[in-house]
């Protein structure tokens, strides 16, 4: 059994531990301790990483109470010699702080929406959270507020390993039926719940807790939730955002969303603008085409919307076959074909054959993409005409 020194004191980083065995798992060494500050993975939070001598440890696990201690390096300490042992402090607090801050946000879903906590995964320090129960934009908004008074309070977060038979004389929160020791943590006047993790000794620690976003998730919710120095850099890094935005659209930095609501106004009134201008334009281009038994028009830098448009308009001028094109020899043209005649698909099959042309469509309108040159293309149509 390793001791798990992140049980007495959640802060300890750097500390010295006697090497007790090295096993091979897969590709890794595996380094147990008899005693350890490092977390292992569970509970939905991730391993700590840091060094063990001069040994990166990128993993850590635990199984029958043994810690893990995972390593690609074989620069390590010998068994049976006394290690210095030094953990990513930074990252283990990080971790406190959205762990901790879980707890609050949870044990307020609990008490006042009667929601359970049935999931909680947490990659890097962005946490998803999974309750059993639907939960308002409304609701969510006032689970948040009240998280945050929880921090402004700076209550107390107290941590002790109970009984199965003692813990059954408390009301807390569980995903487990425990049979043996249950270690609980208390967040004063908020929550009380089972848990394995680190976390801070306050709630003024967390510093800020934020609600990022909320999806339905099998008959429940599921929300995306930040804290402490992960929701300041949040914060920091989309008000740089909006800073620039509104410096962008000549407002203030308040009145951003009612400067981006106007321009997108403006861009659908100047985008309807356009396609009333762009459809004059495709009947004058369409109106300059002459009769003809075969008629192939090139274009340039036109949709193929556009020259849908212009084959369709005019289909009539046609004797046979009206082929619109748009492009250029480097990168080919996109086509629209329109033809009443029954050998529609005998040329659009030879057209094919003859340039590997993609497309298809239905009734007398076919369309797609071909890598040919324009006097290639026209000299197919000339020998129809022929």
């Amino acid at each position: 059994m390793t001791e798990k020194l992140y049980y007495n004191d959640s802060y300890i980083s750097d500390f010295y531990a006697n090497i007790v065995a090295v096993e091979n798992i897969d590709n890794s060494r595996a380094l147990i301790l008899d005693k350890t500050a490092f977390f292992p993975e569970g509970g939905g939070q991730s391993a700590d990483t840091g060094y063990i001598g001069e040994a990166f440890i990128y993993d850590v696990q635990e199984k029958d109470g043994i810690i893990y201690h995972l390593t690609k390096s074989t620069d390590f300490p010998s068994v049976n010699t006394v290690a210095h042992c030094v953990l990513d402090a930074e990252k283990r607090f990080s971790k406190m702080q959205s762990h901790s801050g879980e707890h609050i946000v949870s044990g307020i879903a609990h008490s006042c929406f009667d929601a359970e906590n049935v999931g909680f995964h947490m990659d890097g320090t962005l946490m998803t959270v999974d309750f059993d129960k639907p939960l308002s934009k409304e609701q969510l908004n006032i689970i948040e507020e009240k998280a945050n008074a929880c921090v402004y309070r700076n209550e107390k977060i107290n941590t002790f390993i109970l009984t199965a038979e003692e813990a059954a004389k408390y009301s807390y929160r569980s995903k487990l039926d425990f049979t043996g020791e249950v270690r609980l943590v208390e967040i004063e006047n908020t929550d009380l719940c089972a848990c394995c993790a680190p976390h801070l000794k306050s709630t003024g620690e967390i510093g800020i807790i934020k609600i990022l976003s909320s999806a339905s998730h099998r008959g429940g919710v599921r929300i995306t939730l930040i804290c402490g120095k992960t929701a300041f850099n949040d914060y920091s890094e989309k008000h740089n955002s909006t800073m620039n935005i509104s410096a962008q659209l000549c407002s203030k930095h308040d009145k951003t969303a009612e400067a981006v609501a106007k321009l997108i106004e403006t861009n659908s009134s100047l985008k309807y603008e356009f396609s009333a201008r762009q459809k004059i334009l495709l009947e004058i281009i369409a109106s300059a085409i002459k009769p003809d038994n075969i008629i192939c028009e090139f274009y340039n830098k036109l949709t193929m919307d556009d020259i849908r448009e212009i084959c369709n308009s005019a289909k009539d001028k046609c004797g046979m076959i009206c082929i619109i094109l748009s492009g250029n020899d480097e990168n080919g043209y996109a086509y629209c074909i329109y033809s009443e005649s029954e050998k529609l698909m005998s040329v659009m099959e030879a057209f094919k054959n003859t340039f590997g042309a993609s497309g298809g469509g239905r009734g007398n309108m076919l369309q797609g993409k071909v890598k040919a040159g324009k006097s290639q293309i026209m000299n197919f149509f000339t020998e129809l005409k022929v």
